[in-house]
Order: C-alpha cells, then structure tokens, then sequence
C-alpha cells in the first residue's frame, strides 16, 4: 500500500495515543488532519472480520496453553454471575487471559509473534477504502481497539492511520507483567471516553466519523456525527 502522506517525527508526544517507539510510518504523522474532521475506526469485526487476540496468545503460549488459560480466565468470572454482581465478566477473562498469556513474556518474542499474526488475519477491504477516502479527504484516522499494543502497531504499518488508541499493556525490564496498563481495557465505555478524550484534546472538529461494530462500538458511536456499523 503506498503512502499517501509523508511521516513526521511528532508523534511520541501525543496525549492519549499509542505510539510504538519502533515505528516510523503511518502513526507517526501528525494528529490533526487539514479537513478538521476525524474518523475512529474499530480493528475486530470492523477492519478485519474476526478477533485476533486470540491467534496472537495461541502463537506465543501454543493452542493447549491458550486453551488452558481460556479455562482459567472462565473460572475467574464466576463471581461476575453472583446475584447483584457489579463486575465486568468480560473484563475479568481478558484480565485472567492476559496473566496466563503474556506474564513474563518478552517483548522481543511479541514482536516475533506479531509477525507471524499478519497473514492469518482477513481483512475487510470496504473498510480498507473508507480510510483511504477519509486520508483523501485530509482527515484525522484513529485506530480505537481493543486489540493490544503488543500487537496492533505491527499490523497496522502498511495502513494509513494517525494514531492508535488500544488497550497498553505493563512492562518490566523488557517482559510484560501481564496487566494491563492504568488506562485499561480499550472496549465499549471505555473506548468510548478515550475517543471523547481525544475529541477535547485535539477538537474541536467539524465531522466526526465512527465505524465499528454492534453492540461493542456502540458506545464510542454515540459520541459521533456519523456513523457505520458493520
């Protein structure tokens, strides 16, 4: 895919963007588009058509290690199912999932399994042209995922985006801890605030576009001028 814009060096100091520090294409360009408009993409089920963090654990822990901590993170939601329960079921697997995963891996072999990630993905040429018509246009893309940072930068290198927002994972000297970082889990509500954060820190803007999902984009889709569910 060719580059329709050239890449500045102003990046790593955006607020609230994951910018990976090894990257020097697409997400590096500037945040704020010549059109003042932006447009926020999901990744799962919208720019491609499945998940992918699961093909991503199961090429680091193996498909019986990913298995075996899918029943782990499923014994560790029971409590969500308690009468008056206020706990995310769903945040909790990803919590459990993650620990068993990625405790103690490096980062050197994240980035081995992330390249190996790419060619099991099928991606959703649609929506593929509709971030090239907004980059025609001179607006702002952001990429609001789910997805982890361990991962979604070097997917995304040869797509063309502004910044990405998505679930960051903790490190320590060189190894991720298996947390996720204080930001949290970039889905639903909480997708939904980092896109209005964005909005207030670099707004205000004249259109704002979101394409995703439902029911899990629908929250970032209320805070949109125009809407797309795929």
């Amino acid at each position: 895919m060719s580059d329709p814009m050239q890449p500045q060096n102003e990046a790593s100091s955006l607020q609230g963007l994951s910018i990976d520090p090894d990257s020097e294409h697409f997400d590096n360009l500037s945040s704020i588009s010549a059109s003042g408009n932006v447009a926020f993409f999901d990744f799962d089920h919208t720019l491609i058509t499945h998940e992918s963090l699961g093909i991503f654990l199961k090429m680091l822990v193996g498909q019986w290690g990913f298995y075996k901590a899918c029943a782990k993170a499923a014994l560790a939601t029971i409590p969500a199912y308690f009468p008056n329960s206020t706990l995310d079921k769903r945040t909790i697997f990803k919590e459990s999932l993650l620990k068993n995963c990625l405790q103690g891996v490096s980062l050197d072999l994240a980035r081995t399994a992330a390249d190996f990630l790419e060619p099991e993905l099928t991606w959703n040429n649609e929506l593929l042209q509709d971030i090239a018509t907004h980059i025609g246009n001179g607006d702002t893309v952001i990429i609001a995922t789910g997805a982890l940072d361990a991962y979604i930068h070097k997917i995304l290198y040869d797509v063309p985006h502004h910044g990405v927002l998505c679930t960051e994972l903790e490190t320590e000297d060189g190894h991720y801890t298996g947390k996720m970082s204080g930001a949290g889990n970039c889905v639903r509500d909480v997708k939904k605030q980092r896109v209005q954060e964005y909005i207030a820190n670099y707004g205000p803007f004249t259109e704002v576009y979101g394409y995703g999902n439902a029911p899990s984009d629908l929250p970032m889709m209320s805070v949109c001028t125009h809407k797309k569910i795929v």
